[in-house]
């Protein structure tokens, strides 16, 4: 699994891109987890939530998975 090392520093210095960082470890440790729905429904609401701050506040999220 790669290290957070590996990411660039200079991502985590823009604020819009915390979010790809956090998303992206969170895909880096899927294979360890039993229960991904779980882990994906997180990065769907933390990207939602993410996309309407920043880009389209009226953005209307698909339902997630059970």
């Amino acid at each position: 699994m790669p290290l957070m090392e590996t990411i660039p520093l200079a991502w985590v210095q823009i604020i819009e891109g915390a979010c790809v960082i956090d998303i992206l470890h969170q895909c880096m440790q899927i294979d360890t987890k039993r229960d991904t729905v779980a882990v994906f429904n997180r990065i769907n609401r933390k990207a939602t939530e993410q996309y309407q701050r920043f880009f389209e506040s009226s953005f209307k999220p698909l339902p997630l998975a059970s």
